[in-house]
């Protein structure tokens, strides 16, 4: 049996089984592979559309799916960010849906003391993926910058508990 994926590429499945690699290496972005999808990764337009106060509010997601962007200049504390992320997911359960993101950090774990990038932010729902390190910025663009897709986010909260962690 084959199933198409929104690209119109076709998977092999085979007695119900599929090479992961035709699944989730799709051409999104991936950290670590690709400095170039990061900005399309990171999109906050396309088929959402910008609503009042700075959020975005997508037609296509159901009831009342909500984007809120975090962004600043000003490098960010690695663990003021952790227990940041951490918080959200907690106090956000079963309304937020995915965050993604990089950040701009002020210091570094040693064993990242050689990328030049940006650390990436990657959850769906309240599960992250492994914080990865890029070796270069992708763009000219060095701020943090997260997304937050959620439902019924409150944006001026979740801007208030960055500043007053990550800054």
């Amino acid at each position: 049996m084959r199933a198409a994926n929104a690209q119109a590429q076709l998977i092999e499945v085979t007695l119900g089984r599929a090479d992961a690699a035709a699944i989730f290496l799709r051409g999104l972005f991936e950290a670590g592979r690709s400095l170039l999808g990061v900005s399309g990764w990171l999109r906050t337009d396309g088929p959402i559309a910008r609503a009042s106060g700075g959020s975005f509010v997508a037609a296509h997601c159901g009831p009342a799916p909500a984007t809120h962007v975090i962004r600043t200049e000003r490098p960010v504390d690695m663990a003021g960010l952790g227990v940041f992320l951490n918080r959200v997911t907690n106090s956000m359960r079963g309304r937020l849906l995915r965050i993604k993101g990089v950040a701009n950090v002020k210091s570094r774990p040693r064993q990242a003391s050689q990328m030049q990038g940006p650390l990436v932010v990657h959850a769906v729902r309240d599960k992250f993926y492994p914080l990865q390190w890029l070796h270069a910025w992708p763009d000219a663009d060095q701020s943090t910058r997260l997304v937050f897709i959620g439902r019924d986010l409150d944006g001026a909260e979740l801007d208030r508990l960055f500043e007053q962690l990550c800054l």
